[in-house]
């Protein structure tokens, strides 16, 4: 299954650009690790068809044809969550955000708010997808990633 970025009209690739923005930058073996394991994790998912599985990926319940990567490990103490799409053998990246690994006291009604936020972006993204099918492939740039120090 090949792994692609849902890009918007403009050319943006929400999740390429919020990996570049959050993660390219890190440095040392804890960043160098933490890139390593994102590309791992989405390319496992990919072997799998997409399909949920384990603690990796699971479905989101409100929204039936979107899916969830769950990555720990972020050097920040955050869990990234990657919203993803399946198209004609493909695993159609769509949106990414942090959030804390354990919800901080009366925090949870705000965090979940800006969960279900993000899980409309990624549902808006994907009706937006499948009208105009723009993407951009994810070799090159996961390549360049894990490259970087």
């Amino acid at each position: 299954m090949d792994v692609i970025f849902y890009s918007k009209e403009d050319g943006d690739a929400p999740v390429k650009t919020f990996l570049m923005d959050n993660y390219a930058m890190q440095s040392g073996i804890k960043g160098n690790k933490f890139r390593g394991r994102i590309i791992a994790t989405i390319n496992h998912v990919a072997s799998n068809n997409g399909l949920p599985s384990g603690d990796f990926s699971t479905s989101l319940y409100k929204y039936i044809f979107i899916f969830e990567i769950k990555i720990r490990g972020d050097p920040d103490k955050m869990l990234l969550r990657i919203t993803y799409a399946i198209d004609e053998n493909k695993l159609v990246l769509l949106n990414a955000f942090r959030k804390k690994a354990l919800y901080e006291n009366n925090q949870k009604k705000k965090t979940n708010k800006f969960i279900d936020k993000k899980y409309q972006e990624a549902n808006l993204h994907y009706e937006e997808f499948l009208k105009r099918k723009k993407y951009e492939k994810s070799e090159q740039f996961f390549k360049k990633f894990s490259e970087r120090q």
